[in-house]
């Protein structure tokens, strides 16, 4: 699970850079290091999820990356 978020969390912060924004990248870079050194994966997951839902009210995410959210959200969701 953990590769698959890492991988779309990489993605959305590869997209914001390309878009010339810094939309969410210092948040998701942020759990991509919790991801990657914890061993409380599942509480790093719900924090993630309640950020990433937080975010869905304001942020300008373009058809890809609103992908990548949703899979973000599955990834937690089917885990939990």
């Amino acid at each position: 699970m953990n590769s698959e978020i890492i991988e779309n969390l990489r993605f959305l912060i590869s997209s914001a850079k390309d878009r010339d924004i810094e939309q969410g990248v210092s948040t998701f870079n942020s759990y991509i290091e919790k991801l990657s050194s914890t061993s409380s994966e599942k509480l790093v997951c719900e924090d993630l999820y309640r950020e990433l839902s937080g975010m869905q009210r304001f942020a300008d995410f373009n058809t890809k990356e609103w992908q990548a959210v949703q899979a973000i959200f599955n990834a937690i969701e089917t885990n939990r």
